[in-house]
């Protein structure tokens, strides 16, 4: 995994949105149907409107004891719904705040509990109930789903949950923590009596939670079924349970253990009545394991004699303690890591709790790069073992993957004798693997996305200064757009849905022989991505924060020049399964760098209709990082991008503050220079030279005497870019 600051880029887009919303609500311009303070308490609390259902509580010291965002049923601000809520606790910087009062993003006894979301910031949880943070809580049998937890650099003191339902469904639910200590349990999803699903928990960036981790936790009358618990770079002192079913069926659940320390014992399924089946454990990166590891676990018998199809992946040498077990599984996949050497043990157990591999599968995977196992090699793959005839003296010839980039024919015969064993008997390298040029796409989309944005500022946000600026005057902007994009090059198909936004700052003066227009901006986006190339999907995300300049002088004449310059910091990050062969990640943050310069000239044809002819020349750059995939260093260089764009466009004045307008421009991008390289193995990047036909259509709006004006419009372009845009921008002069 690539070095990296830790970071999250929602509060990037947090801090900026409350940047913008305060004046707002400070200036009385916006109404705010609820407001709660107590000053004494220093508590804030905005209910913002209806439609965004945006909640602010912050600075709470000896609140009581439960603050809820929306509660449907019950006095205080609540407004008869429990969906699509959201609750911020904290602020983005030190110093911490001390809460007193659990939270909840919204609850109810009448209605399901849906969509619902609480992010904590930097805060001290001093709870005195059984939970300190819930995304969102049903009563009765109403469900808890899709609801959402987001923790970052807090000490949490009692449980986190991101849904939970009395006697409803609690599916779908998420909770993140961050660079956090929970000094108590997390779960995904808990339903007292009913079944959880598809909810997921992630521990990450130096978390510690001492309690126990359930992904999803069904106490009574239900099943657990595909939840999933990651423990990415942190501790864990209790245990861990993909997904615990007291009186039904635990399965299809995942645990992963990523270069992480657990001191409990892991379960990817656990039935306390039921069966516990194809769950699955994931080890990886050098972590530690102190407890047991269970596939599936049926308390009734006591041990996992109804536990099937479950599946241990493991990616690193292993070693377990003389208390510990290995039980459960029937499928054992194996990753081997660069550190295996000849005559060495990838699993070591104590002498007393032999792993029953009875009518188990044995499977090598993969070989890390740099493995140095040759013909002629053996190792054990488990130290003690019991059962497994079925295995001793079978001969298999298999294909593995090298790295990320190569891929060897393996002749092996496994010897079974309290112990598996593996000989090589022969390994010849086969080639480079075509899939290996899929791992680009974190690189390529993060380089698409910086193009994109300097796009997005150099029309959106020219625009939204520009258009009705008036001389003398202070004007602030604000431009937001969304768009979906499309490339298909080198094999690769990469699809692109994005948000950008653009707040700023203003003032036009008359110099010379015209006027003159300078403004600040500050500028964040984020956009989600999807990969598909040699039969590899990928995804991730690339998010920005930053800001620049923007300058115009126009001339009398109608004649134009204008000019822009922004940076900043991109965060990239990239998931896939590699074809269904092992996770890969990465994750890096880079400089990035857009430059425009354009001219152009308005005149008009009528008493009503405009035109606007221009050209434009934009500079794109992103600074590269490195990292190692599977042994093999991986480097991204440094890209850069050059694009021309010529067009116009019409605008008809309607004489009642609305302006209709529509324009056509052709862009050519070209010498664009973007590399990618594993192992000496040169990838394939995307392409983005060529030629872009864009159309657009829109309409302006400032009613006469109005400090406000907006801006929307839609964009549809073919050719190297497929896709759309939708724009809104707003100005107000003060």
């Amino acid at each position: 995994m690539l070095a990296k600051k830790s970071l999250n880029p929602s509060k990037k887009r947090t801090a900026l949105a409350a940047f913008v919303l305060a004046p707002l609500f400070t200036t009385g311009l916006f109404s705010v149907p609820g407001y709660a303070s107590d000053e004494d308490r220093s508590v804030r609390v905005y209910y913002v409107n209806e439609l965004s259902k945006e909640i602010t509580y912050e600075n709470s010291i000896g609140h009581p004891s439960l603050f809820v965002g929306n509660d449907s049923d019950r006095d205080g601000i609540g407004n008869g719904d429990a969906s699509g809520y959201s609750v911020y606790v904290g602020v983005d910087t030190t110093p911490e705040f001390k809460v007193t009062k659990a939270i909840t993003g919204a609850s109810s006894d009448t209605l399901d509990v849906i969509n619902n979301k609480v992010v904590v910031k930097n805060s001290i949880f001093l709870s005195t109930l059984q939970t300190s943070v819930v995304g969102g809580n049903a009563f009765g049998t109403n469900n808890s789903t899709d609801n959402l937890v987001e923790i970052y650099g807090s000490i949490i003191n009692k449980d986190v949950i991101g849904g939970v339902s009395l006697d409803g469904l609690a599916k779908n639910n998420t909770v993140l923590v961050d660079n956090t200590k929970i000094e108590s349990h997390v779960l995904g999803s808990k339903s007292e009596r009913n079944s959880v699903s598809n909810s997921a928990v992630t521990i990450q960036n130096g978390s510690t939670v001492i309690g126990n981790i359930y992904g999803g936790q069904s106490l009574t009358k239900g099943f657990a079924k595909d939840n999933i618990v990651t423990v990415d770079g942190s501790t864990v002192n209790g245990k861990i349970v993909g997904g615990f079913a007291a009186e039904g069926n635990a399965t299809g659940n995942i645990v992963i253990v990523d270069g992480s320390t657990v001191n409990g014992d892991i379960a990817g399924g656990f039935a306390a009545g039921g069966d516990a089946t194809d769950n699955t454990v994931i080890i990886k990166n050098t972590s530690t394991v102190r407890g047991s590891i269970y596939g599936g676990y049926n308390s009734s018998t006591g041990d996992s004699s109804q536990s099937t199809g479950n599946t241990l992946q493991l990616h690193q040498k292993l070693s377990m303690g003389a208390g510990q077990k290995i039980t459960g599984f029937n499928h054992y996949e194996f990753y081997l890591s660069n550190d295996l050497k000849n005559g060495d043990t990838f699993l070591t157990v104590g002498e007393n709790n032999p792993v029953d591999v009875s009518n188990s599968t044995f499977s090598i995977e993969s070989i890390a790069a740099g493995s140095t196992l040759g013909k002629g090699d053996s190792f054990d793959l488990i130290s003690n073992s019991i059962g497994g005839e079925h295995l001793d003296g079978k001969e298999d010839e298999i294909e593995v993957e090298v790295g990320i980039t190569q891929s060897d024919k393996l002749d092996i015969t496994y010897s079974v004798s309290n112990k598996v064993s593996v000989n090589i008997t022969d390994r010849i390298n086969i080639g480079e693997l075509d899939k290996a040029h899929a791992v680009t796409a974190g690189a390529d989309a993060a380089f698409m996305g910086n193009m994109e944005a300097t796009f997005f500022a150099a029309t959106q946000g020219m625009n939204a200064f520009i258009n009705q600026a008036s001389l003398g005057e202070i004007t602030p902007f604000i431009a937001s757009g969304h768009r979906s994009t499309s490339y298909d090059e080198n094999r690769q198909d990469l699809d692109i849905d994005g948000q950008n936004f653009m707040l700023g700052l203003g003032f036009s003066k008359e110099i010379g022989n015209g006027n003159l227009h300078l403004a600040l901006f500050g500028e964040t986006g984020q956009q989600d991505y999807d990969s598909f190339q040699n039969a590899v999907k990928s995804q991730g995300e690339n998010d920005y924060s930053g800001g620049g300049i923007i300058s115009r002088y126009s001339f009398e004449n109608g004649l134009f020049v204008e000019g822009l310059v922004r940076m900043g910091e991109m965060d990239t990050s990239y998931q896939s399964d590699f074809g269904g062969t092992g996770a890969i990640d990465y994750d890096y943050s880079s400089d990035y760098l857009g430059a425009y310069i354009g001219a152009g000239k308005e005149f008009p044809v009528n008493r009503t209709l405009t035109a606007t002819v221009k050209g434009r020349y934009i500079y794109s750059s992103i600074d590269g990082g490195e990292t190692v995939l599977k042994g093999d260093e991986t480097r991204f260089d440094d890209a850069e991008a050059h694009t021309v764009r010529i067009g116009g466009y019409l605008t008809h004045d309607m004489g009642n503050g609305f302006s209709p307008y529509g324009g056509l421009m052709l862009e050519s991008t070209f010498n664009s220079d973007l590399n990618a390289v594993a192992n000496g193995m040169e990838l394939e990047t995307i392409d983005p030279n060529g030629f872009t036909t864009t159309a657009q259509a829109g309409v302006q709006f400032q009613k006469p005497n109005s400090p406000w004006a907006f801006d929307a419009n839609v964009s549809g372009y073919n050719g190297v870019r497929d896709g759309y845009s939708a724009n809104v921008v707003v100005k107000l002069v003060f």
